[in-house]
């Protein structure tokens, strides 16, 4: 097993080539255990404009509680936020809300990444995308 520190980087994760990323319901990636106190993902290109991401959830080995929230402990952190904005918000991706209205829109279009601070090993990534007034806008399509 691997162990990720704050300043040692490895991809655990990727979309299959080719995958659909879609709108409207979480996007689940799976990787083999992992020991791990930071997960980031790396936004190389969104469908348009800023990525956006409404949560950056992550999951333990039962799949059941996102332990990448805030109430639990997790600290989130980004690249960048878009200025101007008030509701997009860092704070946002781990907040438990979803919607445009609860989002976390990066400052710039490529390598704009969001992170969260973990107490304990994770498994699973999900980046639900469920926005309620721009279904299909400024959503994830390349990442690491």
């Amino acid at each position: 097993m691997r162990t990720i520190w704050f300043l040692s980087w490895c991809a655990i994760a990727v979309p299959a080539a080719g995958a659909e990323i879609l709108p409207d319901q979480p996007n689940a990636m799976a990787f083999p255990a992992e020991k791990a106190r930071f997960v980031r993902i790396v936004v190389h290109q969104s469908s348009t404009s800023q990525p956006c991401i409404d949560e950056l959830e992550i999951y333990g080995a039962d799949g059941e509680r996102n332990l990448a929230l805030a109430t639990g402990g997790a600290k989130a952190s980004a690249s960048s936020c878009l200025p101007g904005y008030a509701i997009h918000r860092i704070e946002h991706l781990n907040d438990g809300k979803y919607g445009n209205g609860q989002s976390w829109i990066a400052a710039g279009t490529t390598a704009e990444w969001a992170q969260i601070e973990l107490p304990a090993t994770r498994w699973r990534i999900s980046l639900p995308r469920r926005s309620t007034s721009a279904t299909g806008r400024r959503r994830p399509t390349t990442f690491t």
